[in-house]
């Protein structure tokens, strides 16, 4: 027990470790009041989020699907985040160090267990509580409501951490000996995730407008969402049992797969040609492009957290036929003609742009390694475009795509198609040299896991930030300018975005070299 709560330890000041940085730019006193600050932050807007649902809900008596809608959101996210956490990698950045320890792998089996799954009960705890506090606020305090409140908390992030560890094992078992298999891994992790989502919100997203009697017939062809929901609205004893077995079994399964492989040697391809086989480039600039297309679709949680954009985009374009064109506007409001329509089509299709952040990575990517791409026998032109492409190329099918369904299933002209097409394809080479240029000013070379760059860098959190204000840039201009035509308004947005792409072209070419040059 001492060497368990020794590695809890471990894990706690590994946690700290990293939000001081590596010079410890931050004393320990101010790491532990940022991450305190963080977590009442996070509260306070759930809290709120919570509050404002109450409100509305509450004097209708819908007060219990307030709760469980905490619920399903729960359940997506979790299942979300399990989903974007498989690498199909039985060997993570500590794990020699740990098995070299003399440590029984039971006891770090179960501190690898236990420290995923207090991460999840932290969200699970985050997206539930506020909800049942404000209950007992609002209806008054409920036992049963209570108890089936603590249950769920401490069985969800079960369910979570057994689908990691069953993902993981399966995608390893199936593609550690092909050739491509960190390709395959990461399109595998990708698949998974739209089936997931789809799974979660095709009938979950449009549930708000059913009838509370109704809700139980609405999702009887979801028996396990039908038994969280008599579980929630209920507390049916029947459906706390179901939910009990969803949880734990796949935690059961998914825990004894990880411990029978914990420690073994993670078999990689092996080619069994004795033939010496060369490869001409024509360019440098083609090998570089090669090996950054490579470096994105064989790092899972760099694929999975930028191909988030490219899908919804397609979804909507798709989601716009079935639905149709009418139906769509009326839930912006009946007074809305097509092009403000397509303008808001056009705005969605941005700020979907403005998640894939491929280019704002690349640079602090290169690691240690960053001296070989600076030795290597070709310009910063090159570079800089070799970095910015694949941004581009994943977003721009997707646009046009997209752009060519909208033109089909909907009575467009000429000039909207244009507009549905050009502007957010302006915007995507504008945010890709964005994220280059972001990248060059804070770039993050001393990682030890490619999430601390993708998912926690600031350049990623700056270039977000500013595409999204960039993307709503349409809708500032429509509030300021009283009277403006969408047609208009979409002509100026396109100039500035131009007159933009133009200056960080610029700025990427004098700046930008100065800065690569230095680094």
């Amino acid at each position: 027990m001492n060497n368990f709560l020794i590695l809890i330890k471990y894990s706690f000041l590994k946690l700290i470790g990293t939000m001081q940085g590596k010079n410890k730019k931050i004393s320990t006193l101010g790491a532990l009041s940022l991450l305190v600050i963080g977590v009442l932050a996070i509260i306070a807007l759930y809290s709120f989020q919570a509050w404002t649902m109450f409100v509305s809900f509450s004097p209708l008596g819908l007060s219990s699907m307030c709760i469980f809608n905490a619920y399903i959101t729960t359940i997506s996210f979790l299942v979300i985040l399990s989903v974007m956490r498989i690498t199909g990698s039985r060997v993570q950045k500590d794990d020699n160090l740990l098995l070299s320890l003399p440590i029984s792998k039971k006891i770090i089996v179960l501190y690898k267990t236990i420290s995923k799954y207090i991460f999840d009960l932290f969200f699970t705890l985050i997206f539930i509580l506020p909800f049942i506090i404000m209950y007992f606020i609002f209806e008054g305090f409920n036992i049963l409501i209570l108890l089936c409140a603590i249950l769920s908390i401490l069985l969800l992030p079960l369910l979570s951490v057994g689908i990691t560890y069953i993902c993981d094992f399966i995608v390893a078992k199936l593609f550690n000996k092909t050739k491509n298999a960190n390709l395959y891994k990461s399109l595998t992790s990708v698949l998974i995730f739209i089936i997931v989502f789809a799974l979660l919100f095709t009938k979950t997203f449009s549930y708000g407008y059913q009838e509370a009697s109704s809700l139980s017939e609405y999702f009887a062809d979801r028996p396990l969402t039908n038994a969280l929901l008599n579980f929630t609205l209920n507390q049916d004893l029947l459906s706390m049992l179901i939910i009990l077995l969803v949880t734990v079994i796949p935690f059961a399964i998914g825990i004894l797969s990880y411990s029978l492989n914990y420690g073994k040697s993670n078999i990689s391809y092996m080619s069994n040609s004795k033939n010496l086989k060369f490869t001409y480039s024509k360019t440098g600039f083609s090998s570089l492009l090669k090996k950054e297309w490579s470096a994105y679709t064989s790092t899972p949680i760099y694929l999975t957290n930028t191909i988030i954009g490219p899908i919804f985009i397609l979804v909507l374009s798709i989601l716009v036929p079935i639905f149709g064109m009418q139906n769509i506007m009326s839930f912006f409001g009946t007074n809305i003609d097509t092009d403000i329509f397509v303008g808001i089509i056009c705005l969605i299709t941005m700020f979907m742009c403005s998640t894939t952040l491929v280019s704002c990575c690349s640079i602090s990517l290169e690691g240690k390694n960053l001296w070989i791409l600076k030795s290597s026998p070709t310009n910063t032109n090159q570079i800089f475009l070799a970095k910015i492409m694949p941004n581009i190329c994943i977003l721009i099918p997707s646009i046009i795509i997209a752009g060519l369904l909208y033109a089909i299933f909907i009575p467009l002209n000429a000039i909207q198609i244009i507009m549905v097409i050009l502007t957010p394809l302006l915007f995507t080479f504008l945010l890709s040299c964005l994220g280059l240029f972001i990248n060059l000013l804070v770039p993050k070379l001393d990682w030890e896991d490619e999430a601390q760059v993708v998912k926690q860098g600031l350049s990623t959190l700056l270039t977000m930030v500013l595409g999204i204000v960039l993307s709503l840039l349409p809708l500032g201009l429509y509030i300021l300018i009283d009277g403006i035509s969408i047609l208009t308004l979409f002509i100026v947005s396109i100039c500035l975005y131009f007159l933009i792409f133009v200056i960080l072209i610029i700025l990427l070419l004098t700046i930008g070299k100065k800065l690569f040059n230095n680094l």
